[in-house]
């Protein structure tokens, strides 16, 4: 498979799957767990936040969709 990315953007490079995925889809935020020193460093890539799963459910614009469950 290539890669979306032509340089590395996460500093453990399996990492970079994910970033891909969202810069492939425009994605607003990327969400993980994986906040250990090497992976997902930077706040964002492109415009995709990286976030924690606890960040995102509290966003306001994600507490609408979150009183219908």
């Amino acid at each position: 498979m290539k890669a979306v990315l032509d340089t590395c953007c996460a500093k453990h490079e399996p990492d970079n799957r994910f970033v891909e995925c969202a810069l492939a889809i425009g994605a607003d935020y990327l969400v993980t767990v994986n906040t250990a020193r090497g992976h997902f460093d930077e706040p964002a890539y492109g415009r995709s936040r990286v976030v924690t799963p606890g960040t995102f459910v509290n966003l306001p614009a994600v507490q609408p969709m979150l009183s219908k469950l």
